[in-house]
């Protein structure tokens, strides 16, 4: 697959690259991501949510363990309100890789979208950060104007 047509956002293009591709034979990049994480975010981005979601599903079944496929199907499951489920995959995506913030920002979030602001800020409080993020703290923030003003 080509780098420029990811970087470039032609999500299309990209489908219809991976569309010719036997995935029965090939199913991971040179990097160990699936093709099928490669379709879904396309789909999604292209708000085609409904194949995302089956795209997520099936690259979990072949890597359970794939931080990104994760986080994504973690969101998706959060789409569609099984928030158990999402909270269950974001948490396995943080043991995984616990300096990847993306899903313990959105488990924050959906903590915090649920009212349980002391938990949204305690996810964040225990991301093992190198460096200064500023989605990270921007949200951070954002959590703790809520609980002080409560």
């Amino acid at each position: 697959m080509g780098l420029a047509i990811w970087n470039n956002g032609q999500w299309l293009k990209l489908l219809e690259t991976l569309g010719g591709i036997d995935s029965r034979y090939f199913i991971f990049d040179n990097t160990a991501t699936l093709l099928e994480w490669y379709k879904g975010v396309a789909n999604y981005t292209l708000k085609i949510f409904d194949t995302a979601f089956n795209n997520f599903q099936l690259a979990y079944t072949h890597n359970p363990n794939h931080v990104h496929v994760l986080n994504n199907l973690g969101t998706m499951y959060h789409d569609r309100g099984m928030n158990t489920k999402a909270i269950e995959l974001y948490k396995s995506a943080i043991s995984i890789a616990p300096k990847f913030i993306d899903p313990a920002i959105n488990l924050s979030s959906l903590y915090y979208n649920s009212g349980d602001y002391e938990r949204a800020l305690n996810t964040l409080n225990r991301i093992d950060q190198i460096d200064y993020n500023p989605r990270l703290e921007s949200h951070r923030e954002r959590i703790e104007k809520h609980i002080t003003r409560n």
